[in-house]
């Protein structure tokens, strides 16, 4: 057998090489392509949340008008943790008078939650910073951090679980209004696809911030001319000057006693500072009448709260203030007005209402009567428990009465 020469030796090696190299190459490109579908992928996703933003916020901007500050904030804090799995989400908005970030919100998963997290002021903190520098903040691992570690607001957190921290400024037109800053309990480096995806979803929150604080401000003239509307009705009949005031102040006091919240408390004060607007439709000769009335009197005056609901049915803002005003003159027995209703049944803004606005009225002077000592309508409110008040509510009433009066 003839030897093989030295080319024929140095070809096939050659082609060995050749072959090893295509097969290495081959690998190489299917991971290759297997890595471009994953950043495909990611990017869809990405677009997918960016979309969804979108179609969430859209349906959200038509909500602001009805939907309460409170419930608003928590759904931010809520689409946030979804968009990129966090376990611990916090909206902080600027508070001007306070010169503070304040905390309106927070998301936790797990048992571990945060009763009150501290304000915080510009430049304090991770969530100080994005505010103050208007950019996004990230921290890998905050145990790896010597600097952060140390933040006596990231020590709060850290005591939560939380490792890796991502701060989002919440700007309009450049202005900040808040920071939303999100956690992680284990070490994550937020890629700039998540940190830009944060960014957009900022920007929506602005935009609707900006959007509640102009509904905020229409609705506050709105409600502060129908407040003017009650107080002129006041100076028509000067033995009911400061009642609504009054009324108020006793409303709040019991509603705080029971441990409303604050949603409620401010349905309750809107309630009481407007709950006779419906007297504008009637004559002051009856308003005023010294003498007791008769039973179309008696007929005009009961229906001041449905008259007071009916003005008010076109605000919708102002919707869960409606049946408070239209039952404050209802009885826990049932025989008040408009609707009779009994009991439960009467809304317990309403019963609260109903103890405060009697109250008043026991203990100012009226063109038909003088009005009863304090003692005598503390008896009176005792008397008329479970009949015209509430038991429980007619008994904290009273605990507070003497609490206040020292007695």
């Amino acid at each position: 057998m003839k030897p093989r020469s030295s080319p024929d030796r140095r070809h096939e090696r050659l082609a060995a090489e050749h072959r090893r190299l295509c097969k290495r190459f081959s690998g190489l490109a299917a991971k290759f392509e297997k890595a471009l579908r994953l950043r495909d992928s990611i990017q869809r996703e990405l677009a997918s949340r960016e979309e969804e933003l979108r179609h969430i916020f859209k349906l959200n901007a038509s909500l602001i008008s009805v939907v309460p500050c409170d419930r608003m904030y928590d759904m931010v804090t809520r689409i946030a943790h979804g968009l990129l799995d966090t376990d611990i989400v916090v909206l902080r908005l600027f508070d001007s008078e306070n010169n503070a970030l304040r905390v309106v919100s927070n998301f936790f998963t797990g048992s571990n939650i945060i009763r009150e997290l501290p304000d915080i002021h510009k430049g304090e903190a991770i969530s100080g910073r994005a505010f103050e520098t208007g950019k996004a903040i990230s921290v890998y691992d905050i145990d790896n951090d010597p600097v952060v570690r140390k933040m006596k607001l990231v020590r709060i957190i850290r005591r939560q679980g939380a490792r890796s921290i991502l701060s989002v400024p919440i700007l309009f037109q450049g202005k900040p209004l808040g920071v939303i800053s999100t956690y992680c309990r284990r070490p994550r480096a937020f890629t700039p696809k998540e940190i830009n995806l944060m960014r957009v979803f900022a920007s929506y929150v602005a935009a609707i911030l900006r959007e509640a604080e102009h509904h905020r401000q229409m609705h506050l003239t709105y409600f502060n001319t129908i407040s003017s509307l009650v107080l002129t009705l006041e100076t028509r009949d000067p033995y009911t000057q400061g009642h609504t005031e009054r009324v108020t102040k006793y409303a709040l006091l019991i509603g705080k006693a029971m441990g409303l919240s604050a949603e409620d408390l401010r349905t309750l004060r809107y309630a009481a500072e407007i709950h006779d607007i419906g007297k504008i439709s009637i004559p002051d000769f009856i308003l005023n009448k010294p003498s007791s009335l008769n039973k179309l009197e008696r007929h005009m005056i009961e229906l001041h709260p449905v008259k007071g609901a009916q003005i008010l049915g076109p605000l919708e803002f102002l919707k869960q203030v409606i049946p408070i005003v239209r039952h404050h003159h209802e009885r826990y027995d049932g025989a008040g007005y408009p609707d009779r209703l009994k009991g439960a049944r009467i809304p317990l803004l309403a019963r609260i209402l109903a103890c405060a606005d009697s109250y008043d009225a026991m203990t100012s002077d009226r063109p038909y009567k003088q009005k009863l000592s304090f003692q005598q309508a503390v008896r009176e409110i005792r008397r008329n428990a479970g009949k015209q008040f509430d038991p429980a509510i007619a008994a904290l009433f009273v605990k507070l009465l003497k609490k206040d009066q020292g007695a």
